[in-house]
């Protein structure tokens, strides 16, 4: 298959709230590829651009369903018009790199058994007008889940701390909208839910392994500010807990009994996902924004309001409740040593070197495909490492006549 042919056949979903500077960079990528992209955005105020079919060889579509409270109903409107193959999802404020999905939709093409592919993982940040690439912490490492054993896939996805791994991959279009059917199932408050559940769904369902080719990029942009994450998140999770946890073991469990796994081992596995997870998310969350001891005793309140809520389920065995009084201490310490194995050094470990550089030491060989399309990359996110501004200056950018929305 031809580069045209592959990426045509692959729709890249963006959900985008209050930064549409991050929209108009990424127009300003994949205009000279021919793809589409759905940008589902829940800004107040409309994008403003009258091109909603086409800007170079890139097909788009923008959805405006205004509100912070709309991301399960912009994630569907845009799943409702995907009409390719092959889907991916991408952050706004990342770089999914046209020639790294090209390679995994071409994996998927000539590999039926996999649902999912993707490749190596880097970061960028900009500071002082400076551009620096390099890894992101152990994500740019090499993973893979290719056990037969669903359980254990899911397991070692958690443990080892590799969810981010797998939600940003090229996943087939029907599986993933029946994936996200049970993603979107509920309302969550917690605000890592989703991903948490989508991710866990893939690792239940296939097998994965992360190729060794350039793939996308995590901008230094946080997704959600640090010090809105209590009351944004963590706050409403707890007050919601018994029917949001509930939800998230059953689906996970379920998922698991369509792949042959028994009942009860099921549930107790999605058990085990789901607290590495909340030990993990604490400390990491916690040491960031309250420091180590203060992390310490938010985890006590959390395991207090942990079995009051747990008690009040009548569909939880007594076991499962001693479970949780004995092993989830273990699992917190334990925790805390296997995150600051992950963290011994900086998440964005940067270095002043060009896009083009990081990746030949992280991948070696690179095609000439894909030494043109870091370059692009590097240059462009030079040009504009907080995004783009204003349409003008995006068109400007193009080269197109800009007509302004009426």
């Amino acid at each position: 298959m031809t580069f045209n042919s592959i990426l045509s056949n692959l729709t890249i979903v963006c959900l985008s709230y209050e930064r549409q500077n991050f929209i108009r960079r990424q127009l300003a990528y994949f205009h000279s590829f021919p793809t589409k992209i759905i940008f589902a955005d829940g800004s107040l105020v409309h994008l403003g651009i009258n091109y909603q079919s086409s800007i170079g060889q890139l097909e788009w579509k923008y959805l405006h369903i205004p509100g912070a409270g709309t991301y399960v109903e912009r994630f569907m409107a845009a799943l409702d018009i995907v009409d390719t193959d092959y889907v991916c999802l991408m952050d706004d404020a990342d770089v999914m790199l046209a020639s790294g999905l090209k390679l995994a939709v071409r994996e998927l093409d000539e590999n039926k058994d996999l649902l999912f592919a993707g490749g190596k993982v880097g970061s960028f940040s900009s500071s002082d007008g400076l551009l620096s690439f390099g890894v992101w912490g152990h994500w740019t490492n090499s993973f893979s889940i290719e056990m037969e054993d669903p359980v254990k896939r899911l397991i070692s996805t958690i443990e080892s701390v590799r969810t981010a791994n797998l939600c940003y991959v090229v996943v087939r279009t029907v599986e993933f909208r029946d994936l996200m059917g049970k993603v979107l199932g509920i309302k969550f408050s917690y605000n890592a839910a989703s991903e948490l559940l989508l991710t866990g769904l893939l690792a239940v369902n296939s097998k994965y392994k992360i190729g060794d080719y350039p793939f996308w990029m995590r901008g230094d942009e946080p997704s959600v500010d640090p010090k809105l994450y209590h009351k944004s998140g963590r706050v409403d999770w707890d007050r919601k807990f018994p029917e949001e946890l509930m939800y998230l073991k059953r689906t996970l469990a379920d998922a698991l009994v369509n792949q042959g796994v028994l009942p009860d081992i099921a549930f107790s596995s999605a058990e085990e996902f789901l607290e590495i997870h909340y030990q993990q998310s604490l400390k990491i969350h916690c040491q960031e924004s309250l420091g180590l001891d203060a992390a310490a005793e938010y985890y006590k309140g959390y395991q207090k309001n942990l079995k009051s809520s747990l008690r009040k389920l009548l569909d939880i065995k007594i076991y499962d409740i001693v479970k949780y009084l004995v092993v989830n201490p273990y699992r917190f310490v334990k925790s805390f040593v296997s995150m600051e194995q992950v963290f011994s050094h900086s998440p964005l470990e940067l270095g002043q070197i060009h896009c083009l550089e990081f990746w030949q030491i992280h991948c070696g060989e690179l095609s000439n495909e894909q030494r043109s399309d870091l370059l692009d990359v590097d240059h462009l996110l030079k040009q504009f490492p907080r995004g783009i501004q204003t349409n003008q200056a995006l068109f400007d950018y193009l080269g197109i006549p800009y007509l302004q929305s009426n």
